[in-house]
């Protein structure tokens, strides 16, 4: 296996396996109120905009009443 054949597959590796906290993210089961708990309780800015993106496209009807606890 070449260098660039090894960059590739570790590449795909990592797109393959995803964190467990965004698998949660991403599940069905993962809703507003999940959203506002992990919002409120972690403090990486990684995951601070991962949920802010998923809250903007999933919930954004719902994330109106939840305006005073996100300002």
């Amino acid at each position: 296996m070449t260098n660039i054949e090894f960059i590739k597959h570790e590449k795909e590796k990592k797109t393959e396996s995803k964190g467990s906290l965004y698998n949660l993210f991403d599940s069905e089961m993962f809703d507003m109120h999940y959203a506002i708990f992990y919002l409120d309780s972690k403090e990486e800015h990684g995951i601070i905009d991962t949920l802010v993106n998923i809250v903007s496209k999933r919930f954004i009807n719902q994330s109106f009443f939840y305006l005073p606890q996100l300002w």
